[in-house]
């Protein structure tokens, strides 16, 4: 589900899913690719913003992060990579992550995690990857593991940390301890990434 701007993500839909302590769904890293996507910053000499999504991406030395984008209620997107400029060196901004989308009509239990999470800088100098998007639907959500969409991290002196992604978790009834674990924060740079949207 998706669209051309915003990229396309995973839904998977079923009965029941039981995600185990040692295991995880994961976009991790599957979303815009450096210097891509709608939420990619500026990139100036050897300095890149954070990619932006449900947050925006902090900024680098000098390199202005782009505006947000997306569906706080209903999220789909994307996270849009971080920027880069620094040419002849293999260095690159994170990549953002990719959306994923739970549609289960009875229980999902998660006591591993669903995570989509933005990669860190390669190299140096550059920005982020920005957060993708988890959105739940679900009967009842049981568990004691954790949601997770955050941003990358960007280079300390220079690049900015990618922006949080979007995270919509519905149900009927909660049994779980996972509102206390669901986090959607910018990641760390020269200027950190913001946090991006949490719907529970």
């Amino acid at each position: 589900d998706g669209d051309p701007e915003n990229g396309s993500g995973v839904i998977i839909n079923s009965i029941n899913i039981n995600i185990p302590a040692t295991a995880a769904i994961s976009a991790d890293g599957l979303g815009f690719r450096s210097n891509e996507g709608p939420g990619v910053g500026e990139a100036i000499s050897d300095q890149g913003a954070g990619g932006s999504h449900g947050g925006m991406g902090g900024d680098g030395l000098s390199a202005p992060a782009a505006s947000t984008y997306g569906s706080e209620s209903a999220p789909i997107s994307l996270g849009s990579g971080g920027a880069y400029n620094w040419g002849g060196f293999d260095t690159y901004g994170g990549t953002g992550a990719g959306a994923i989308k739970l549609v289960v009509n009875d229980t999902l239990t998660v006591n591993g995690t669903v995570s989509a999470n933005g990669v860190r800088y390669i190299g140096g100098h550059a920005g982020g990857g920005a957060g993708g998007s988890i959105w739940i639907n679900t009967d009842t959500l049981a568990g004691s593991g954790s949601i997770a969409a955050d941003g990358g991290i960007g280079y300390a002196t220079e690049g900015g940390g990618g922006g949080g992604g979007r995270v919509a978790v519905y149900y009927n009834t909660d049994s779980s301890s996972l509102s206390g674990s669901t986090t959607v924060s910018g990641g760390t740079g020269v200027d950190n990434g913001d946090s991006g949207t949490l719907i529970w």
